[in-house]
């Protein structure tokens, strides 16, 4: 149970939650870019992993955590994620456009696989769910968001900083490194088309966090917090089609090449070329 706040610091938390979900759904006006993913996983760092944001449910009276409906990630994918460069959960409103998962993989992609597998979560556990595959590495939320707020936000933690004072432990400086791979130099790129017709793109690390960021908007105890005219911009849930059925039509025109180091088995020497019918990896995202 959280320790009780006196007074002052529980007007301090009062403020400094309230000042951050508003931002984070004011982050949903802005048009889709780096910029809003990154300031996005800032927010999140400080509200889920810190925790503020269920001290000041707490505060309110609300004694048990949020639960956050998403995507079984996993359940999408083939079983050997050896072969899987990246994959994403998707179902994020972007610029008015509903976005499914993405999936790159050397080989052939998975064919149906059904109903698009759900699972509800409470935080905790929704943290630690896998939300990405980045070199056939399962990549829980929580270390997206911490990635976006210290790799990309300019924080503490460099992967390729070293020192044990920069050093993140060894499971999560993995995933930093994978994460980092699939960003660089020039990385895979989920094209977001927007409502006004423009176009715009952000990795699919920046697209994750904001998938992140709207679940747990979503989410009832959290969303029922929130004033009325603030809940009325969070972008909304969308349907899912009814089956799922990973697609060989490509979301992005483009192929990635790389070498497997034989003694690590780490994926190195990313070249991305136009897209080529017989070069791997294939690009996919299931039918609507």
């Amino acid at each position: 149970m959280p320790q009780r706040l006196n007074p002052f610091n529980e007007q301090i938390l009062r403020t400094s939650v309230e000042g951050d979900l508003t931002a984070l759904v004011e982050l949903f006006d802005r048009p889709v870019s780096e910029y809003t993913a990154v300031t996005a996983s800032i927010l999140l760092r400080r509200l889920l992993i810190d925790p503020t944001l269920p001290r000041y449910l707490h505060l309110l009276g609300i004694r048990r955590p949020p639960t956050i409906t998403a995507l079984d990630l996993k359940a999408m994918l083939p079983r050997d994620l050896s072969r899987v460069f990246l994959a994403t959960e998707g179902d994020v409103m972007l610029g008015g456009v509903h976005h499914l998962p993405a999936l790159m993989v050397t080989g052939e992609l998975p064919g149906d696989r059904g109903r698009y597998p759900q699972i509800s979560l409470g935080l905790a556990k929704y943290l630690d769910f896998a939300g990405m595959v980045a070199q056939g590495r399962l990549i829980n939320r929580r270390t997206v968001i911490r990635f976006g707020a210290l790799a990309l936000g300019g924080a503490h933690v460099d992967p390729d900083r070293t020192g044990a004072e920069n050093a993140p432990p060894e499971s999560e400086h993995r995933d930093f490194l994978a994460l980092k791979a699939v960003m660089a130099p020039d990385p895979p790129q989920v094209t977001i088309a927007m409502g006004s017709g423009g176009e715009t793109a952000v990795s699919a690390v920046h697209a994750e966090i904001l998938a992140i960021a709207q679940h747990v908007l979503r989410a009832e105890r959290v969303y029922s917090v929130l004033r009325p005219e603030l809940a009325a911009r969070v972008p909304p849930s969308h349907a899912l089609p009814p089956r799922m059925n990973w697609s060989p039509e490509p979301v992005a025109q483009m192929t990635v090449h790389f070498d497997i180091d034989p003694d690590t088995g780490e994926w190195t020497n990313f070249r991305q070329e136009d897209d080529s019918p017989e070069s791997p990896p294939v690009v996919g995202e299931p039918d609507a």
